[in-house]
């Protein structure tokens, strides 16, 4: 029996790998198969013979033929692949054959009747090569749901052509650096960041091809994506932790609606970010009664920094300076103050900035937690 480049669907037990297309009756546009049971080594086919219309959604064809028939029936002019589809007898090879011999169709850039042409470089995640068939990395669709889909395309048009993205959503620098870098070219784009004409003209036009959307007309509000995790940490919630950007300084009080919506997507990406990708470093649960013990002179610093926070209106600047000023004036090492202050507060040696933590959980309830030392 001959072999025809069609996978039917075994109409008795719905198994396609285990099928073998024999006979094409042209009269009635059927093909002909047989289940066979030792076809392959991972199926046991079930031995019906049949017949089935390739029309009709009962079979499917081979890959590398499907790649080929589906030019001339959509009229593709251009398709790129990954490298390794290009490779000498690769899937493109055949494809381009099958197009140029037997559909007689010129097959789409970069390839042409004589030469298969390159394909781009692998996107890759940790080094390794993202393929969602093999369970490593996840598909474009589904990372939108945890990186805004701007900055996605923001990755892939700043690389350089013909280079690999090596990306992974799992390492804490590669996440952030690709925020700060985003934000950065957000800001040269904008005026609010000088540069060189160069680099203003290059960053320029990375920033207008990564939008999704039109074009804003200025600048929206920033907020870096660690920043954004510690506040919806604390709140849970994003429009509470909206709330508190605004109280601390970090947004308007009279915000217009688009920049709201944006910083608020913003937080919604940095709580996915820490649900989903970060690693402990980045996460942590506030305590609000202290479950460990400190030393005399550090908890003499956190009975005075709690009156100070409850009376004065302290800034970010001048909360700095107390705490050095305290932890000098009791012969506390910063250091060891700091490492004090987040035991009590998260439970953990170290955490954020210290400073605007604080003033992000508000200094009245920090002065509330600090009382009960």
């Amino acid at each position: 029996m001959g072999t025809l480049p069609f996978n039917p669907i075994c109409q008795n037990c719905g198994k396609i790998g285990t099928t073998h297309a024999y006979e094409w009756d042209s009269k009635r546009e059927l093909v002909k198969y047989r289940c066979e049971p030792d076809m392959v080594s991972w199926a046991k086919g079930c031995g019906h013979e049949g017949e089935v219309s390739p029309y009709s959604g009962g079979g499917k064809l081979p890959w590398k033929v499907e790649w080929a028939a589906k030019w001339p029936t959509v009229g593709v002019v251009c398709e790129l692949a990954g490298k390794d589809h290009f490779t000498k007898g690769g899937s493109r090879s055949i494809a381009v054959a099958i197009s140029v011999e037997v559909l007689d169709f010129p097959p789409p850039f970069p390839s042409t009747p004589k030469d298969t042409g390159r394909g781009y470089e692998f996107f890759t995640v940790g080094g390794k090569k993202m393929s969602t068939s093999k369970g490593t990395g996840m598909g474009f669709a589904e990372m939108t749901d945890y990186l805004p889909a701007d900055m996605l395309r923001y990755l892939l048009v700043r690389t350089r052509p013909k280079a690999k993205v090596d990306f992974d959503p799992l390492d804490d620098n590669d996440m952030i650096l690709l925020y700060d870098r985003y934000d950065t070219t957000q800001r040269i784009y904008h005026g609010k960041e000088s540069v060189s004409e160069r680099e203003f003209e290059q960053e320029k036009r990375i920033y207008e091809f990564s939008a999704i959307e039109k074009m804003e007309k200025k600048m929206p509000p920033q907020i870096s994506l660690t920043y954004a995790a510690t506040v919806i940490q604390i709140y849970r919630d994003v429009k509470k932790a909206a709330k508190i950007l605004q109280k601390t300084g970090h947004l308007p009080k009279n915000i217009p609606s688009n920049d709201l919506d944006y910083v608020s997507k913003r937080l919604e990406f940095a709580k996915q970010w820490v649900e989903k990708f970060a690693s402990d470093r980045y996460k942590f649960e506030l305590q609000e009664k202290p479950r460990v013990k400190v030393e005399a002179g550090v908890r003499k610093v956190m009975k005075v920094l709690a009156v100070k926070l409850e009376r004065d209106g302290l800034k970010e600047d001048k909360l700095l300076n107390l705490i050095y000023d305290l932890c000098k004036d009791n012969d506390v090492k910063t250091r060891e103050f700091f490492r004090s202050m987040y035991n009590i507060l998260i439970n953990k040696d170290y955490g954020p900035r210290l400073v605007p933590f604080i003033l992000s959980i508000g200094k009245k309830r920090i002065a509330k937690i600090l009382r009960e030392v």
